[in-house]
Parts: structure tokens; C-alpha cells; sequence
């Protein structure tokens, strides 16, 4: 379903950190977090990143 590095940033999304925050810690651009912040929420067919965070949590991604 997603890539090694976007499962990272769903892993980090679920720590609450912000889009800055998630790119220091991956030593990646702010808008490469943001592209996979997008590519994340459609993939998954979520609207928001507290919807994404329980689908990932009851399929047993995180």
C-alpha cells in the first residue's frame, strides 16, 4: 500500500509531529513531507491525518 518512506511519515504523522518537524527527522525537504503527506491521504482515501492514523491503526499498519 505505501512505500518504506511513507509508512516513516505516517509512523511520525502518528506522533503528532508537524510536516517541519517530520522532515528533520528524515533529513528531507518540508515539501518532499508534504508531497508524501498528499500522496499518503489518496492513497489511503482519507480526508485528514486523524482519519488516516485510525485506519492505519485497525488494519494493523502501526
Amino acid at each position: 500500500m505505501f512505500s518504506k518512506r511513507e509508512m516513516d511519515v505516517v509512523r511520525l504523522m502518528s506522533q503528532g509531529l508537524t510536516s517541519a518537524e517530520i522532515a528533520d527527522q528524515l533529513c528531507i525537504a518540508i515539501n518532499t513531507v508534504k508531497n508524501h503527506r498528499k500522496s499518503i491521504l489518496q492513497k489511503s482515501d482519507c480526508k485528514n491525518s486523524g482519519q488516516l492514523v485510525a485506519k492505519c491503526i485497525t488494519e494493523g499498519l502501526l
